[in-house]
This record gives structure tokens, sequence and C-alpha cells, in this order.
């Protein structure tokens, strides 16, 4: 397959390349057979979720989450995506309920298009700066965009695009190298074949044996035939069942792929089951990495600006300290003064006495305020005696603290300057977080980790360690119930009466449920029903798969299949070994 001109002069990353996008449309379409549209929203900038709900048995709920970030067009799948409560908005609002009819790739372009039944399509744009998710009617019309609404509705999108031209032949590959026969052969493999973008040139190279440095102009029938020959191959590669996997250098992600890359055998490759999860693990990865060298660059200099403020601030302190010889001086003023005060008269400026313990009997003049008598002048000089001595004290204290600053922040920066992962920097953090936060450094990867866990609903734990969520309201148990609950969950419902969703997590204890933590997940549930007051209460119990929400039923309305029923005290895990809950 030979990709059109839309293609040149594009840096395409392999994690929105075409055949990436393909293969996604492919899991796209498995995913969202059987299913209708929810309601599509957006809580971060460039990002829209599409929910899908099932509409028959068979399918499971998911969310398809589409960037449009300049920097980095991503579509991937996830089972479940929590929306906030505040800032966040609708899109499309009009399309709810919509049953998907099919998902279709762009033969040529980074394009993917879902058709629904009320004959609109949904379609999705990987093109860089230009990303954009659009509503067409069933001609190719956009009536509503996600972004750029004023240059965007009103535009056509062919809905039945034109196959594209087959692989170029020798004689046109041979016209574009001798084009240009000093450029660098990469360069014009890269425009001959543009849909492969930067690695996947790099990997046809190689595998000719090529190093990409030679110039075009040299090469041979041979070498022509070889490119040709090979980029078959690797399209077919890329075109059939994908293989995907992420390149790591150490523990750091590298790369993203959906084949294995000869060119890249030197490093660790880590396969994924799918191409949605390979790019949900990419991400992952280095986002979790782009942060890690922000959050360890912005400690690195907050702790040597500190350092460098308590040397500054150190260096001005010990200049100010005044001496001890100061405040004796102002003391023996004031004994001289007070000695006396029998020839001393109010009014007068300056006052000269004999200092008799002096050596040679001293003459002394004394500087006086003539508003003060000689008594008020004489307390003055020992008062500012007093005040110079604490004044030593305080300025010493501080001085000692300074230098320790700089002691204890100086070795922490060498130590955290040797830090290379996120790991790492969470263990320093737990080590010295206390010491940065009372030298006013902030510190908030930690913090910012565990809110971003948290889930939005009560939690307790139970016997064996396991977690139990509770909804806190009909839209929370909504959320707690098709987004929170997993296939072998245990869901737990008060019978017949109104009350929270309870789900008792599995995974996150020792072994299997006991019948203890069964019994304990059933009394929150009966806890948080209307039958509160009672003693014992028939709960509704079954597995996560066996709950679902039917299409147009009510807040917190779900139907449940296989169901058991236990009998519990209505009781809330309250002894230190069960913890409490509250989130």
């Amino acid at each position: 397959m030979f990709l059109g001109a839309s293609f040149f002069d594009r840096s395409i990353a392999l994690i929105n390349n075409f055949y990436t996008l393909h293969h996604l449309a492919a899991e796209l379409k498995k995913r969202a057979h059987g299913t209708a549209l929810d309601r599509p929203f957006t809580q971060f900038r460039n990002e829209l979720v599409l929910p899908f709900e099932p509409v028959e048995r068979g399918p499971e709920p998911f969310v398809a989450v589409v960037s449009c970030e300049p920097s980095r067009n991503v579509l991937f799948f996830k089972d479940e995506y929590p929306r906030a409560k505040r800032n966040t908005g609708n899109v499309f609002p009009d399309i709810q309920g919509a049953l998907v009819d099919d998902v279709l790739m762009h033969p040529s372009d980074r394009e993917i298009r879902i058709t629904f039944r009320p004959g609109f399509a949904i379609v999705m744009q990987f093109f860089g700066s230009k990303a954009n998710v659009l509503k067409t009617d069933a001609d190719g019309t956009v009536t509503a965009s996600f972004l750029r609404q004023h240059s965007s509705v009103g535009a056509w999108i062919d809905p039945h695009p034109p196959m594209p031209a087959g692989v170029p032949s020798a004689e046109a590959l041979r016209a574009a190298l001798n084009e240009n026969p000093g450029a660098p052969l990469t360069s014009v493999v890269k425009r001959a074949f543009p849909g492969f973008g930067t690695l996947l040139v790099r990997e046809l190279l190689f595998r000719c044996g090529l190093e990409g440095t030679e110039l075009s102009g040299d090469q041979s029938a041979s070498t022509i035939a070889s490119l040709l020959s090979l980029s078959g191959q690797l399209m077919a590669e890329l075109l059939t069942v994908p293989q995907p996997g992420i390149y790591y250098r150490e523990d750091q992600a590298e790369k993203f792929t959906i084949i294995p890359l000869r060119h890249l055998a030197h490093l660790r490759r880590e396969p994924c089951s799918t191409v949605s999860d390979a790019i949900r693990q990419h991400i992952s990865s280095t986002r979790r990495q782009s942060d890690f060298m922000k959050e360890k660059g912005r400690l690195l200099e907050a702790i040597r600006d500190e350092v460098e403020r308590a040397g500054s601030t150190a260096g001005k302190v010990r200049s100010e300290i005044p001496t001890r010889a100061e405040a004796e001086h102002c003391e023996r003023y004031g004994k001289l003064l007070q000695a006396s005060l029998y020839s001393l008269r109010k009014g007068e400026r300056e006052a000269v006495v004999e200092d008799m313990l002096s050596p040679g009997r001293e003459i002394v003049a004394i500087p006086m305020d003539p508003h003060l008598t000689p008594a008020k002048n004489a307390e003055r000089y020992f008062e500012k005696a007093k005040k110079i001595r604490t004044s030593i004290e305080e300025q010493n204290d501080r001085l000692a603290s300074l230098e320790k600053i700089a002691a204890l922040l100086g070795p922490l920066a060498d130590r955290l300057d040797g830090v290379e992962s996120a790991e790492d920097l969470e263990a320093f953090l737990s080590d010295a977080g206390e010491l940065l936060r009372s030298s006013g450094i902030r510190v908030t990867i930690a913090e910012r980790k565990k809110e971003e866990e948290r889930p939005p609903f009560r939690i307790y734990h139970v016997d064996g360690g396991f977690q139990v969520w509770a909804g806190k309201s009909g839209e929370n148990n909504d959320l707690l119930t098709t987004r929170h609950t997993a296939k072998n969950d245990l869901w737990f419902h008060a019978r017949g009466v109104g009350g929270s969703h309870v789900v008792l997590k599995a995974g996150t204890g020792k072994g299997h449920f006991s019948r203890k933590a069964i019994l304990q997940a059933a009394g929150i549930a009966a806890y948080y029903s209307k039958m509160k007051k009672a003693s014992h209460v028939p709960v509704t119990m079954c597995e996560g798969k066996y709950v679902r929400k039917p299409k147009g039923a009510a807040t917190g309305t779900v139907t449940v299949e296989r169901e058991e029923v236990v009998y519990a005290t209505p009781r809330l895990p309250a002894s230190a070994g069960e913890g409490t809950g509250g989130l």
C-alpha cells in the first residue's frame, strides 16, 4: 500500500503512524460492535472521551480517549474513565444513545471514521497541530467539531475516499534519488515512503544493509531493487497481525512499535497484548519519566537556590552581628553616668566625666539626650547594652540555623543529582521530604500521586486486607458499578430498598475472599441503606460481570443476574485491623 501525498513533509511518530491507527481501528471495531455511544465529554484540554455502552449481551463498556494535543495525537481505549465533577463539559450532546454501525480506516491517511445507524459519523483526524474530532452527516458535511468550530463546520470530508496508488516503481524511486544526488539517503527514502516515518525508514535501511548516511545519487540498481522489495515486506508485516511492544533502554521506555524492529534488537523489548495497551503503557511510562525529570529539576533548582540563599544570608548576618565590645562600651557609659548623677543636669548634650577605674583616670565625653534626665540617659545606655547582647544571641542562633541548612541541603543536592528514576525520587522524598518542607521547599510529587490514585468513593478495609468501595449518591453508584467494578469483584446492594452500591474489590487483599470479608461487605451495604436500623438485612450479592445498567434506566438503577442473598447486620468495619473509610 502506497500512502498519499498528504503524508509528505510530516514527522510522524509511530504511536500515531498510519499503520498503528490501522490496527487501532480494527480494535475499536471489535470492541464497539453491539454498543451505543454514551455522552462524549472533555475534562482536559484537547482531549475527548467517547464512552461506549453495550446494548446487548456480550460487549463490555469501554471508553475511547482521543488526544488532539499538537505534540501527541493519540487514540487508546480504557475499561473505565471516571468523569470529574468540575471542569468538564459535554461534546456532541445530540448523539447520545446512537448505535455503532461500523468503524473504518481511511485507506491512505491518518483518519478513523465511526459510523452510526442514524446515518451520521464521528471522524477522528490525527493531523498533528490540526488534529480534531468531527461529526459529519451521511454525505460527509461537518455539522459539529470538537476543536476549531468556526473553520471546521460546513467543510466536507469524503465518506468514501479512493484507494491510493501502488508502491512506486523502480524508475520513480531512481528519479527521486537522482533529483537530489547530494542529499542523505535517509531524507530521500523518507519522502519516497512517506507513510513510514523516521523510525520505519531506519528499519528499512537497516534491513537493506545501509547506514542512511550514504548519498542518494550513489545507489545502484540492486540497492533500489532491495529497497522496493524490502519495503513491500515491511508494509506486509505492518498490515498483518500486529505484535505491539515497547523497547526499553535500561528502565526507560524508548520506542513504541507494532512489530519487532531489527535495528533496535540491542534494546530490551516488552510485548503487549493489544496496540491500545502498548500505547497506554508507553504514554504512562514517558509521562512518568517526563514528570520525574520536571520534578527532579524543580527540586534540584530549589535546593541549590536555598543553599545559595542560606550561604548568602549567613554571610550578611555574620557581618552584621554586633560585637560584645559594643555592649561593654554602652554599659561603661551607663555606669559612668550613674556614678556622676550628682554633677549632671537635664538639658546637657554631653557629659564630661572622669573614669576612676581606667588607667590614668581617663576623661570621657558621653553623648546625652538633652530631653532626658541624666538617670534616664544612663538607663538608656544600659538598655542598649542589653539589646546588643540579645541581638548577638539571636543572630548567632540564626547563623547556626543557616549554616545547618546549608550543611544538610548541600549533600541532598548531590544525592538528588544522582537520582535516575521516578522510583528512586519517591524513595529520596520519603527520606528527605520533611527536611525539604521545613526548609520551605515545596514537595508535590508524592501528594499528587496519592490524590490521583484515590477513588472517589467511601473506602473500607475488611478481613484479609481487601478494600470495599461504597457509593455516595445515585450518580456515584452508577460510576462505581459501570466504571469501577471488575468482572471478578463482588457487588452488593440491600435487597428491595434504596441504598449504596458496594463492591468488594478482588486483588486488593491476600488470597480469596473469606466468608468474614463477604459478611463485612454485606454489612456495609446494609448500613448504607434504608434498613440501616434493622438487626438483619437481606443483601443481594453477585459477581461484577452479572451487573449491568440498562439503556435509559434511572440514576442508580441496574439489573442483576445470578444473585445470591446473604443476611448481614448493618455495620461499618471499626477495629484497628479493618480500618475505616470516608474518602
